[in-house]
């Protein structure tokens, strides 16, 4: 970035409290978009993500133009939940204008997580003292076809408001959003600064060694099925991330033990919720674990451990309940080349249909869900035709590409 023959480098702030799920995911990738465009980035967090193992382990290798500002902002608290967000917002934006009055040079602030400020940032039109900002908003479903799943309309209501109102404040340059359905439904629609609005394609995040390397990748599925106690003839369904009810996991579950079909296994790997818990606790399905016929890894893994998962992996299981939003398990599945048994509503569904990634079933009906475990184990040649369609999706879907993506959108706003 250069004024005539002088170089000027330009200051970012970024700030994320949460580092669980995609918070840290965007958080990571936002700053190496902006690093990578030649930013200096003043990344702002919570002291207790800065104290936290999964904070070092991302941020253990430090850079030139990233300075990392913990905060420890005092929240007043409600019995209201409502005004709770909204106190905890304001909190974080009193602290982060105090760091920011050390840098008068930064010159936009990126919020990777939007969802957090958006309603504080309707109400207070001088919220982060007149600097510009944007970020990624997501989890947005009042476009879509639901049915009574979705439980509170209103609240959908609320959030298209929300977001018609963030695009009018003159002090909001950027919304990203990773749901192409909700980019079509408003490009339709007559609403004023559309352009502020920008795609971007979530990603799907493997250890790089890992991508599209069939030798690499056969070595590490034998030896990693072969220390889990999986034969080379046993089909292994993956269940990956924070496991939840909302995963459907007891679903897919009960059906496995109540067919017990023959060489299947389900491997659930990641921090077991309590709901979960209780369900495993269960005698019958006790004893298909101690068969070894339900794997359990119930911690935190590492990308090299997620990608020797996906590696030892036959499917994938995304057949979530009552979920709308996009499931990054369901990209990372496509980058190493895994088919999916996927729900029909919502991103995952749209996606597992028009890529044909996989199976679609109602992971409600448990004769669905047997009746395609049981196709599968019985004609593993069915899953070859979605590795390749897969694979023409992963590539739209890296991090390299979000990164590219999103620093190219930053870049039309701040060089101005």
């Amino acid at each position: 970035m250069s004024n005539g023959s002088e170089e000027i480098i330009k200051t970012v702030a970024v700030f994320e409290a949460n580092l669980g799920g995609h918070y840290l995911q965007y958080a990571k990738l936002a700053i190496k978009a902006l690093v990578d465009s030649g930013y200096k980035v003043i990344f702002i967090t919570l002291e207790s993500s800065f104290k936290s193992s999964i904070f070092k382990d991302v941020f253990e290798k430090p850079q030139p133009q990233l300075e990392i500002i913990p905060i420890d902002a005092k929240i007043v608290y409600s019995k209201n939940s409502y005004l709770n967000k909204l106190y905890k917002t304001r909190a974080y934006l009193k602290e982060i204008k105090k760091v920011l009055n050390a840098f008068p040079e930064c010159e936009f602030l990126f919020l990777p997580f939007l969802n957090h400020f958006s309603h504080y940032l309707v109400l207070s039109f001088n919220a982060i003292g007149g600097l510009p900002y944007g970020g990624i908003l997501l989890h947005n479903f009042f476009h879509m076809e639901t049915d009574s799943t979705i439980k509170n309309v209103t609240k959908e209501k609320l959030k298209k408001l929300v977001l018609l109102s963030l695009l009018k404040r003159e002090k909001c340059k950027f919304i990203g959003i990773t749901d192409p359905t909700l980019l079509d439904y408003l490009q339709k629609k007559r609403i004023k600064n559309k352009p502020k609005l920008h795609l971007l394609n979530e990603p799907g995040i493997i250890d790089s060694q890992f991508e599209n390397d069939d030798e690499t990748n056969s070595g590490i599925r034998k030896n990693f099925r072969s220390s889990m106690g999986i034969n080379d003839n046993d089909m292994v369904i993956l269940v990956y991330g924070v496991i939840s009810g909302r995963k459907g996991v007891a679903n897919l579950i009960n059906a496995l033990v109540e067919k017990e079909i023959e060489n299947v296994k389900i491997l659930s790997a990641g921090v077991i919720e309590p709901d979960v818990k209780n369900l495993l606790n269960s005698e019958k399905i006790n004893a298909f674990i101690k068969e070894n016929k339900i794997i359990i890894l119930d911690k935190y893994l590492s990308r090299n451990e997620e990608s020797k998962l996906f590696s030892a992996a036959d499917v994938v299981w995304v057949g979530y309940l009552d979920f709308y939003s996009m499931s990054g398990v369901l990209f990372q599945a496509s980058i190493m080349q895994k088919p999916i048994i996927a729900c029909r509503k919502g991103l995952i569904g749209w996606h597992t249909e028009k890529y044909d990634l996989g199976f679609i079933i109602d992971p409600e009906d448990k004769d669905q869900i047997i009746s395609v475990i049981v196709k599968i184990n019985n004609d593993r040649s069915l899953l070859e035709k979605f590795k390749q369609n897969a694979l023409a999706l992963s590539v739209l879907h890296t991090e390299e590409q979000f990164c590219i993506d999103l620093g190219k959108h930053l870049n039309s706003i701040l060089k101005k």
